[in-house]
């Protein structure tokens, strides 16, 4: 153990790091701060005391001795890889440990709530596949709901997925988790973050509120697609505000309440994900240039970066609800005008508006201009 290492453990687990000038001298040595402090005052943080005690620079080489035990790697803020996005933000982690080889470089966080539903689930899985796809990391908090369909949808087409933990790297929380835990530690390509060290469980609810500002720091965009106003994820949500980082919202049900910050967001002029193209666009304007020159030379089958559009219809699911399969039955093989549609259907415009929106996000049609396509 080097002493820039330990002295970085200390900091990160003393009480009041902030007192002692630990960020307005971040970009200095770990081991100069620490000596500038007077070591007798400092104590280990509460939640960390009961399992490695009061004497931060005792629990520093316990910690060490841990991680090496377990092979998770302590990262540092002055390190050079620390994740670079990660230190643009407000107090960033001193310590990250990581478990698991993965690449954090080009990452797109999605968030959501605990009780979603099972449209919003499989519009989320789509996203971080079709994700997954095109090169990016899927980063999401290992939380039920929304953060599990995540991780299993970029999972499922053999991608790179980044849990942010608010609890240490051997902890399995929540417990219903555990085959996503294990199916995460088996991927070659992916892993987990956390800034509590190991034997840490998320015993107080700022750890999450702490977790979140790392999903949100870590990436460069971040993608909210159901949400009530009161949740986590609107928590989330709002760091990427703070943090500067793209943020694409996907619309949810009208009076819906478990959607309604989705829609806060969506008022307060945050770009709709009506679409993969919203998303994959604003994150890379070259995508949409390699769209118009595939359909200009009409190829009928492009791969972009992997990601594939597929000659065949989806088939469509039995649960899906009955207005977007009202819509679907009247776009034929050649395509349909979104106003014959609407008029032919007998839905209203609100409703139709709606059901184009999640059945492109859910990959059924797609839509240039006036003009719907079946996928």
């Amino acid at each position: 153990m080097t002493d820039k290492v330990l002295s970085a453990l200390v900091l990160s687990i003393v009480s009041s790091p902030a007192k002692a000038g630990v960020w307005d001298s971040l970009f200095d040595d770990p081991i100069e701060i620490l000596n500038s402090m007077d070591r007798h005052k400092l104590k280990t943080q509460k939640h960390l005391v009961g399992l490695y005690g009061e004497d931060p620079e005792k629990a520093a080489h316990k910690i060490y001795k841990k991680c090496a035990e377990s092979d998770f790697r302590i990262i540092t803020r002055w390190d050079d890889d620390y994740p670079v996005l990660l230190k643009e933000i407000f107090k960033p982690p001193i310590i990250l440990f990581q478990r698991g080889s993965f690449n954090i470089e080009k990452a797109v966080s999605i968030v959501g709530t605990r009780s979603s539903d099972r449209k919003s689930e499989g519009i989320t899985s789509y996203i971080a596949g079709e994700l997954a796809d095109n090169g990016y990391t899927v980063v999401s908090g290992m939380a039920l709901g929304i953060d599990r369909s995540a991780h299993l949808g970029a999972l499922r087409r053999n991608g790179a997925t980044v849990a942010i933990l608010p609890n240490g790297p051997d902890v399995v929380y929540p417990y219903k988790n555990r085959d996503l835990f294990n199916m995460i530690e088996d991927s070659p390509v992916s892993g987990f973050f956390t800034e509590y060290p190991p034997g840490i469980i998320p015993s107080h609810k700022w750890t999450f509120a702490r977790r979140n500002r790392i999903i949100s720091g870590i990436s460069r965009a971040l993608i909210l697609t159901q949400a009530p106003v009161k949740s986590g994820a609107m928590i989330t949500a709002r760091y990427a505000m703070e943090h500067n980082r793209d943020l694409f919202v996907c619309p949810g049900n009208a009076f819906d309440k478990s959607y309604e910050g989705c829609h806060q967001m969506l008022r307060d002029g945050a770009p709709i994900a009506a679409s993969m193209e919203d998303i994959l666009s604003g994150l890379d304007p070259e995508y949409s240039k390699v769209q118009e020159n595939a359909l200009e030379h009409g190829s009928i089958k492009e791969v972009y970066a992997g990601s594939r559009i597929e000659e065949s219809v989806k088939p469509v699911p039995e649960d899906m609800e009955p207005v977007e399969r009202r819509i679907l039955e009247h776009i034929g093989p050649d395509g349909a005008d979104a106003d014959n549609v609407i008029r032919t259907s007998g839905v209203s415009s609100d409703q139709a508006g709606q059901a184009f929106a999640m059945l492109e996000i859910s990959g059924f049609i797609t839509r240039k201009g006036n003009r719907l396509s079946r996928k």
